[in-house]
Order: C-alpha cells, then structure tokens, then sequence
C-alpha cells in the first residue's frame, strides 16, 4: 500500500484551511512581493524560529529543547 493511500484524504474544509495557512506564510515570506521567496527572505525567519527554539540561549538546538514545549522560554 501506498502512503497516500493509507492516509485518509484531509476534508475539504481542512484542506482549504491549510492552503490559506501555508498562502499567508508565502505572503509574509514574500518581502519584495515578487511571488518568489528567496534564501535572503527566509532567512530572518528562520534565525527568529531557531533562536524561540534555543530555550537555553547557548546558540546551539538540542533534542530536548526541540521536543519541549513551546510555550516555555528560558531568559537569555
């Protein structure tokens, strides 16, 4: 069996939910508003989710900061 196949299909009012979600965080991403996104766009994302994942504020993740919970942030 194919994975695709073993999923259940997502109903159409979650499938539609979801493509608003992932279209807002194209537009976000989108700075220049050119329709593309580069590395240099996504790059301020990503440092500000890597450094709300480093609870611990070394500047390196480890496993238990990532499967920790995200609403708990240690000062740093």
């Amino acid at each position: 069996m194919r994975s695709a196949e073993a999923r259940p299909a997502l109903p159409e009012r979650a499938r539609h939910a979801m493509e608003q979600r992932v279209d807002a965080m194209f537009r976000a991403a989108d700075s220049n508003r050119d329709g593309r996104v580069t590395l240099e766009e996504v790059r301020p994302i990503a440092v500000a989710l890597f450094r709300a994942a480093d609870r611990d504020g070394d500047g390196a993740l480890a496993g238990t900061e990532l499967r920790g919970s995200r609403n708990h942030r240690h000062p740093g």
